[in-house]
């Protein structure tokens, strides 16, 4: 189990959402410096990128993230978390018949694990539509780069977690993650 003052939440949104619910699980947890990228209120929005922006932000050396349409089992998850067994390892609450490796549900990891997006933007992002695609599925461009352990813990969702706007429901989402994770994949 990892000591809960040796974490930091980074969360994104659009500010269209209420994070009170997922602020306050992340605190009865035991982790006190929650950092909030809201897409809206930035200077550019960096969509799911944006929880990785968030790291700069960060005071301490192990992440947690998790969407913001659910409430995860903030406290399973980093009981699950070995800071020395898993030092370079991904650990992620996923559905235990998931295709995808997902961050969505609950992850935590080493902070320095984030600096890993350079060369796959060297090489694939050339233009803003690049950009803003590489944006959308940075969690699979960070997933698909490190060791992942699967947990699998019972979540709830949020009301808002299949409203029409989100990203996993655009038509093209699925099409743009099956590209970022065949050139992750090609990094390796």
């Amino acid at each position: 189990m990892i000591d809960p003052s040796l974490v930091s939440a980074v969360l994104v949104t659009h500010n269209n959402v209420d994070l009170g619910e997922i602020v306050d699980s992340i605190r009865d947890a035991g982790i006190t410096d929650v950092v909030v990228w809201d897409n809206e209120t930035r200077p550019r929005d960096l969509s799911c990128y944006g929880r990785y922006a968030a790291i700069t932000e960060a005071a301490n050396p192990y992440i947690f993230h998790q969407d913001d349409d659910l409430v995860a089992p903030v406290a399973d998850i980093l009981a699950a978390y070995d800071p020395d067994a898993d030092r370079d390892t991904i650990v992620a609450n996923n559905r235990a018949d998931e295709e995808w490796l997902l961050t969505a549900m609950g992850v935590v990891f080493h902070r320095d694990l984030a600096d890993c997006f350079s060369r796959y933007i060297e090489l694939h992002v050339h233009d803003d539509h690049d950009w803003a695609d590489f944006c959308r599925v940075s969690d699979v461009v960070f997933a698909y780069q490190h060791s992942y352990r699967r947990i699998v813990l019972p979540y709830r969702d949020l009301a808002w977690a299949a409203t029409p706007e989100r990203m996993h429901l655009q038509p093209d989402h699925y099409v743009v993650r099956e590209r970022a994770r065949a050139r992750t994949l090609a990094l390796r």
